[in-house]
């Protein structure tokens, strides 16, 4: 079996369910799955696709959302940036109904705290729907 060379991943971060709390689902679930990457192994290609389905739970300005950003942006310097040729992050974020101003506010609060990640040009920024 060939070794793998190229990784994507995709998962929702930010959404709310019907019937459910408002939670949002950390990009926790990203650095686990990236943790499984063998010490030593150096991959061709890593893309993120983080999509974000209701950017109002994204900009709620708490320092739990604020940490996690930076914990993330930390790792993913640190960690993952060494065990990969090529690196990027698309975030995929939703327009809901007459909001349009929600998609904006979310890329300015993610750009606001990965700063680095930014200033790396690794950050790119998608919104569909209405």
């Amino acid at each position: 079996m060939p070794l793998l060379e190229d990784l994507t991943l995709g998962s929702t971060i930010f959404e709310r369910v019907p019937g459910m709390p408002a939670s949002p689902i950390g990009l926790d679930w990203f650095l686990r799955q990236l943790e499984t990457i063998p010490v030593g192994r150096k991959l061709q290609s890593i893309f993120l696709r983080p999509a974000i389905y209701d950017p109002s739970l994204c900009i709620v300005e708490s320092s739990s959302h604020s940490e996690e950003l930076k914990h993330f942006e930390q790792t993913i310097l640190q960690e993952v940036l060494p065990k990969t040729e090529e690196f990027r992050i698309g975030f995929f974020i939703r327009q809901k109904g007459g909001h349009s101003e929600g998609p904006q506010l979310a890329k300015e609060k993610i750009l606001r705290n990965l700063p680095v990640l930014q200033a790396l040009n690794l950050l790119h920024f998608e919104e569909y729907g209405k």
